[in-house]
């Protein structure tokens, strides 16, 4: 099973993952260098117990990887298990995205769309960039792109229907309640099969 998380900054798709190391772990890295764009020293993905693999690196998830290089990725992951990967622009791309996915058939596949509202998304990211400053590491962009942030959002809703025009069933891409987000993604991956 592959679990596609879908939603924009600050929506909660990396806690996620987190949640899963935190509870599943301690994680084993994949240094995989087929798919590397940046850091070398990070690992690329991880593999939890019972073959599910998060694609992305712990802190920032799937950002950095090319969008070649990230389906490449998890259709190398999904040969081996289940598979949970996420990013802004995937979730943004509908049509592609929708095409990468019918050229693995054999594949149980389920867009979980995060329903975290806006100002909670623009306001999770104020805070992150707050700890992050108080941590002693500041962004490259000096001021929150309110507007731009927007816009993702609106990529995000809109992907839903046009995967929707596009016959996606709508089982396959639930709403996800952000307040029990993780719970809702690991009974995904058990009724598809995953055992820890």
């Amino acid at each position: 099973m592959i679990v596609n998380v879908r939603g924009c900054n600050g929506s909660g798709k990396t806690t996620i993952s987190h949640t899963f190391f935190e509870t599943y772990g301690p994680a084993e890295g994949i240094f995989e260098p087929n798919f590397r764009t940046k850091n070398e020293r990070k690992a690329i993905a991880h593999r939890l117990p019972g073959n599910l693999f998060i694609a992305g690196r712990y802190q920032a998830g799937c950002d950095g990887i090319n969008y070649g290089g990230l389906k490449e990725l998890v259709r190398a992951l999904a040969r081996e298990g289940h598979v949970i990967f996420e990013n802004v622009l995937v979730s943004g791309n509908a049509k592609g995205i929708h095409e990468y996915r019918q050229t693995m058939p054999e594949q149980q596949w389920i867009w979980a769309f995060l329903d975290t509202p806006e100002d909670v998304c623009i306001a999770r990211v104020y805070a992150r960039r707050e700890e992050a400053k108080a941590a002693g590491w500041n962004h490259r962009q000096e001021k929150i792109d309110e507007p731009l942030m927007r816009s993702y959002y609106k990529r995000c809703r809109r992907s839903r229907e046009l995967l929707l025009e596009r016959g996606v069933p709508a089982a396959e891409m639930p709403m996800i309640d952000h307040t029990d987000a993780f719970n809702q993604v690991r009974d995904i991956l058990w009724e598809g099969g995953w055992r820890p």
